[in-house]
């Protein structure tokens, strides 16, 4: 079996395995256990599955969908980690759409695999805005962010689809509520249970990783990163462990071609196709954040042009970094 936790001096035992699940937006995470319950591995498996808006599942498959995300996740990790990027990263086989990680602890929902783990995953994620975007100015001009705060990144103080911020603009959001919400540095950094000039360190070495992938994508397609997220694991000395998965779902690319390489083609169809129940949906998402059974459900499902063209985005990226 391929993707053993070798590194962590794991070998294959002739004994009763059970394996736990956890089911994703986008994969599902197997954690196999030996006959003493001990961790003997984990990994992922990633999914046809697509969801926008954080409503959920779309009733529909995107076919050969995980295979890509897989691979693409699989060749970004391999070169955050040959550029010395400490990752969960031990393998992948697109193949099976499956990426072996090393596991690491939970502690907000209670799972702790003690020694096996070392780290403890983070209950934010980590936000990196390298560019401005529609949904990012929106924000500012609603005041949810001081623009005098984004204007002092800017070259001319101008806020514009697609202007650079330097240096980046790295924010928090929610991880375990039930929908995503911005948060304010200092609730960040207590619920991570640190201090506010640590989590400023912690900003520093997003902002190295996310200048890191802009180049490297950009010397590799000539992609444009404009934002992205990553979740985190603090190890016991304090230092980060990039976990998760990096694929077009956690960041926003632009290609060549000016199109984005990532779930747009989706998100779009259903805000031209069915614009009063974005409207009802954004309502409700206000009036109800925390209670999604208020939220509207999907009204339709996509074409399959409209699918074929998101599948088609992630295959060209996944060719042009030499990931499939």
């Amino acid at each position: 079996m391929t993707g053993k936790f070798a590194n962590l001096g794991f070998e294959r035992r002739r004994v009763m395995m059970t394996r736990t699940l956890r089911r994703g937006s986008s994969k599902d995470v197997w954690t196999e256990h030996d006959d003493s319950g001990a961790v003997f591995q984990m990994y992922f498996e990633f999914t046809d599955r697509v969801s926008v808006f954080d409503v959920g599942e779309i009733p529909v498959q995107f076919s050969g969908l995980g295979r890509l995300r897989c691979a693409i996740a699989g060749k970004i990790f391999q070169v955050l980690n040959s550029a010395g990027i400490s990752t969960h990263y031990i393998s992948h086989d697109e193949s099976q759409a499956r990426m072996y990680v090393q596991p690491v602890n939970i502690p907000a929902l209670g799972i702790d695999y003690g020694e096996i783990a070392g780290t403890n995953l983070m209950p934010v994620e980590l936000l990196c805005r390298l560019a401005l975007t529609k949904k990012f100015i929106g924000r500012i001009e609603r005041g949810e962010i001081d623009r005098r705060r984004i204007e002092r990144l800017l070259p001319s103080h101008e806020l514009g689809q697609g202007v650079r911020l330097d240096p980046p603009f790295v924010e928090c959001s929610t991880k375990f509520e039930e929908a995503d919400r911005y948060l304010e540095d200092a609730e960040a950094a207590s619920l991570i249970g640190i201090g506010h000039r640590q989590l400023l360190g912690h900003y520093e070495t997003v902002e190295r990783i996310f200048k890191f992938l802009y180049n490297y994508f950009r010397s590799n397609g000539g992609f444009l990163l404009m934002d992205g997220k990553l979740e985190a694991a603090i190890s016991m000395d304090g230092c980060l462990m990039i976990v998760d998965s990096i694929s077009p779902d956690e960041l926003g690319l632009i290609g060549s071609d000016g199109k984005s390489c990532d779930k747009n083609p989706v998100r779009e169809w259903y805000e031209k196709t069915y614009p009063d129940w974005k409207v009802a949906l954004d309502i409700a998402k206000e009036t109800f954040p925390d209670d999604k059974t208020k939220w509207p459900p999907y009204p339709g499902v996509p074409s399959s042009d409209v699918i074929n063209d998101m599948i088609a985005r992630y295959q060209t990226l996944a060719e042009e970094i030499d990931a499939i």
